[in-house]
């Protein structure tokens, strides 16, 4: 078993940046990494802070330096996980085609592949959109894994799970009349923090704009209301489909990162403005605290790799515990302004 190894501080974003590469299959078993000098150059980084990183991720097992030609991807792992391991789990998220930015779900798994890697737990990765995804499937992998972990919102689409292997869901809001453990960023913290920041802006009418089909999206809109009208604030809801014509007297709340992206986009196409800067809006989740390419804009966020490790010491807790209860688990966010 390996010992657990502190991600060096000055590569760390090298370090992300190739993790996430190597996890979504960008770069492959056997494929050679950018060189020394390129990796100096586009993170800024000294020779040495550069080796460190290399060091580190040969250490954790994801890539192999080879005298006088360079670092590959290690061809001893299958998604990063070496041969020796025994645990088997089986992870279910979303199709790669949505992970060549960064996002969410892959720094979820970034965490969750690094307690992996130091505890000697495989992980057999399968893509699936979620409407892709059925109980028979779920089944299916049950009779070949220790457990599973599904990574994003399939309960949307999944009417009942009954496996005898433990479940841990993270995005989801159901747990299937207790039978899966699920995690998800603080809804109920969350909202308070969006409450604080609403009257701190001095609003009294927030617009809630969310997804019914998503019901983890949709709780956290219902906790916001909740919140707000027990401190005298006026609420109204519209789905994500609605046309918003945005009025500088209102707060909006927006369920996800991926939602007040949307409109800031449509925005800044219909105006020429930043919806941020013209209006008082707030999202949870913080995915433009992660991708470069979404419009800044205040949120409440959480370092999601931490929510990776949570996620893998709850699988690998009730593996090791069998009979052990599932459980609820939310992760406390932090306002970003």
């Amino acid at each position: 078993m390996r010992n657990k190894s502190r991600v060096p501080e000055k590569p760390s974003k090298l370090i992300s940046f190739l993790e996430e590469k190597i996890t979504i299959g960008v770069l492959s078993q056997g494929e050679r990494i950018p060189s020394i000098r390129q990796l100096m150059n586009q993170f800024d980084l000294s020779y040495g802070s550069v080796m460190r990183g290399i060091n580190y991720l040969e250490e954790i097992g994801l890539v192999d330096k080879q005298r006088g030609r360079g670092v590959f991807v290690s061809s001893g792992s299958t998604n990063g996980h070496a041969k020796q391991q025994t645990t088997r789990v089986a992870v279910f998220f979303y199709h790669p085609n949505t992970w060549h930015q960064p996002g969410i779900y892959s720094n979820i798994y970034l965490g969750l592949q690094r307690e992996a890697l130091a505890h000697q737990m495989q992980l057999v990765v399968d893509h699936l959109h979620p409407g892709n995804i059925s109980s028979q499937k779920i089944e299916a992998m049950a009779d070949e894994a220790h457990g599973i972990i599904l990574m994003g919102e399939y309960d949307t689409d999944i009417p009942n799970i009954a496996v005898k292997v433990p479940i841990v869901g993270v995005g989801m809001h159901h747990n299937y009349s207790g039978r899966i453990s699920v995690l998800d960023i603080d809804p109920i913290l969350s909202a308070r923090q969006a409450v604080s920041f609403f009257k701190s802006k001095n609003k009294q009418k927030v617009v809630c704009i969310g997804h019914d089909r998503f019901p983890g999206l949709h709780h956290r809109v219902q906790c916001f209301m909740q919140a707000w009208q027990d401190q005298g604030g006026s609420v109204t809801y519209r789905d994500a489909s609605s046309q918003i014509k945005f009025n500088d007297e209102l707060g909006y709340f927006f369920s996800t990162g991926h939602l007040i992206n949307d409109y800031s986009k449509e925005y800044q196409k219909k105006f020429g403005k930043i919806l941020s800067k013209d209006h008082c809006v707030l999202s949870i989740d913080g995915k433009n605290k992660i991708d470069d390419t979404y419009h800044k804009a205040p949120c409440v966020g959480l370092d999601w790799t931490v929510m990776g490790q949570a996620v893998f010491e709850e699988i690998h807790y009730r593996i090791d515990n069998p009979g052990s209860l599932p459980k609820r688990i939310y992760l406390p966010g932090r306002l970003y302004k």
